[in-house]
Formats: C-alpha cells, structure tokens, sequence
C-alpha cells in the first residue's frame, strides 16, 4: 500500500466517522458499562477513561448518563459561552432572565417552550445540573435523557437524584402534543448521506486518477490556489447556510454538524476535477511543441514497491512557466527508454489560462 493510498483510505473512515452509531455496547479497554439502581429506579452510566501513557491511573473520564423518556421529547440544552457584554437571549426565551443568559436552548417544539415559561420547576432542575461546570450536554432524544459530563477521574459523580428531578420534570413536558416535523426524517436521512456517498465517490474518482493531473500542469500552485480559494468560499457559505436551516431543530443540527466533514473534503475534490476538465478541454486554444531528451532514469524502492522516474534536459519557458523536468512513468515504460532518447512534449494553453502538458512521447533513439 503506497502513501497515497493510505491517505484515502484514512480521509475515506475520517468522514465516515460522523455517520456511526454512537454507542457501542461491546465495551472496550477504555469503555465501561454499568446499570445503576435508585430507589429501584435503574439508569445507565457509559464511562471512557483516558489513561496517561507511562501510568495505568486514568487522567479523566467522559461520563453518559442515561434515563429512559417517552419517545417524542426531543431537545438539547448546553451551556452558553461568556460574554464580555450583556447576553443575547434566545429567540423564544423563557422570561426567566437567569435561565436564558445561562442556557441554550435547542429545540423546534413549540410546546417545550410554552413549558419553560410556565415551569419553574423544570428550569431549576436544569440550572441545578449546569451548576456541576463538568456537565457539557443535557439531551433528550429517542426515548432516553442523556447528561454528558467530562471531568476528572477522582471526582464524584452526579447525584442520582439530581439526575431523576430533571427527569420527572421532562416526562411531564414529554406528555406534551407533538407538532408536526418541518422536514420528513426520511429527507434529512437522505440529505446526509446522499452529501457522503459523493464525497467518497469523489475520493475514489481522485485516486482512480492517478494523481496524473498533479505533473501535467505546469502552474500547478495556481490550480492548487484556485481549488483552495474556491473551496474555503464555498465552505464557509455552506456553513451559514446550515446554521441557518438548522436553526433550533436538534435533527437538523444532527445533519448539519454530519455535513461538516464531508464538505470540507467534497468542495476541494469537486472543485480540482472541475477546473482540470474545464481547463483541459478539447481543442486548446495555442499549442507548442517542445523537444527535449532523457537525461538519465531512476527508480525508488519502498515498503509498498517501486516508482519509476525519469530527467529531462532543462528547456526554455513555455506561456510564462517551464516545463516538468521529472515525470513519474510506469515500470513497462522504464523499461524501454535510455538515456538520450529523444522526447516530445505538446504543451496547451489551457481554458483558464493554466498551461499543461498534453501529451509525452518518447521517441525513437536515432542511429
């Protein structure tokens, strides 16, 4: 397996990572997975410890606090940053000025909303939960109350009863009318993973390449700025586009946060076949001929194989850039060429203005 192959298959599992199940209930050398009964009422505790290198004692540990919830709540609280100035509230806020500076609310349900306003209780229970500063994320989705937490592993956990307050407060919202979704779950399934299907199929189409349209330009770093400045455009439009369609739907902040790798890896590689065909496009607007020889050949040896490489004599400029003097060539082709041997070059003005190498013919060694 060669470096370039390496790197796609890594790039290929990094943006596929959003899209895997979140809980792996197997265990693992770091994980564990413990049920805990109160009061003969039972909730889950998913711990990951990380562990120094030179120690077995562990530094800190992610702690998941599960409760089973009827099935329709679906909500996500976090904590707001700090703010210098006096703090934004939230579109629909509660009235309970503590609570809004303090807390984010995401949510499209408008019942949750009506239910804050009206219940001091459920807001107390919340603040009392955040006050632990360990506590990143309380979540309400598919039947279950999850309270993330990251803290040190010699702290104490969150009190029990703590945890069972928000959620007796929560089932009682949870009994609340659901509103009708504003997008079909279907769709934004399909939305997601229709964006990461193109994004390795892009990927694949890159590596299929060969990497040849790399050594064919000859104003390489222009196309390669051109695909950077493209892609950072059309990145961070995306992103304002997400938040905004997100809004406060928590599956759509799901999607939108499920979009961020693959775009990120998508616009580059779709930009970079886009311009290379726009460019190369048939027929070139001036075309040059350009003779030059084999100055000498090589090969290098590594773990994944051989690469075979050829020198060219140095020649002039050709539209402002001077050609590749080192072609990587496949082994049948080393194998016929010797030094000396006359080479062709046809070298186009490409669509863009971005010359490139059209073809190279090694010729036949004149006697």
């Amino acid at each position: 397996m060669d470096l370039w192959t390496f790197l796609a298959l890594w790039l290929a599992v990094l943006i596929c990572l959003p899209f895997l199940p979140k809980h792996n209930y197997t265990g693992s050398r770091m994980a564990n997975y413990r049920r805990v009964s109160w009061r003969q009422r039972e909730y889950l505790i998913e711990e990951v410890f990380n562990y120094a290198d030179t120690s077995h004692q562990p530094l800190d540990v992610r702690r998941v606090y599960e409760i089973a919830l009827p099935s329709h709540l679906c909500c996500r609280f976090e904590r707001k940053a700090r703010q210098l100035g006096p703090a934004e509230l939230t579109d629909s806020p509660t009235g309970d000025r503590q609570f809004d500076e303090r807390i984010q609310v995401i949510s499209d349900q408008a019942g949750l909303w009506q239910w804050l306003q009206q219940d001091a209780a459920t807001r107390q229970a919340i603040l009392a939960i955040f006050a632990h500063f360990t506590v990143n994320v309380i979540e309400c989705d598919k039947g279950t109350l999850r309270v993330v937490s990251h803290q040190l592993a010699q702290l104490p956990e969150l009190g029990a009863e703590l945890l069972f307050t928000l959620a007796d407060a929560l089932a009682k919202l949870a009994q609340a009318p659901t509103p009708q979704p504003v997008l079909k779950p279907a769709v934004v399934v399909r939305f997601s993973w229709g964006l990461l299907a193109l994004t390795l199929w892009l990927l694949f189409d890159f590596y299929r390449s060969n990497y040849d349209f790399w050594q064919q330009h000859l104003t390489r770093w222009t196309l390669l700025s051109y695909i950077l400045l493209g892609s950072v455009l059309l990145y961070g439009g995306s992103v304002l586009v997400l938040r905004r369609w997100a809004g406060n739907s928590l599956p759509r902040q799901r999607v939108k946060n499920e979009c961020y790798a693959p775009l990120a890896l998508a616009y580059p590689l779709l930009l970079c076949k886009a311009f290379v065909m726009v460019n190369t496009m048939q027929p070139a607007n001036q075309t040059v001929q350009v003779d030059s020889e084999v100055l000498w050949k090589y090969s290098r040896h590594n773990k994944q194989g051989h690469n075979y490489y050829v020198e060219l004599y140095q020649h002039g400029p050709v539209f402002g850039a001077t050609p590749p003097l080192t072609w990587q060539i496949d082994s049948s082709t080393y194998q016929k060429i010797s030094e000396k041997q006359p080479v062709t070059l046809m070298i186009a003005q490409g669509y863009l203005g971005l010359p490139y190498v059209q073809s190279i013919a090694f010729l036949p060694t004149q006697q």
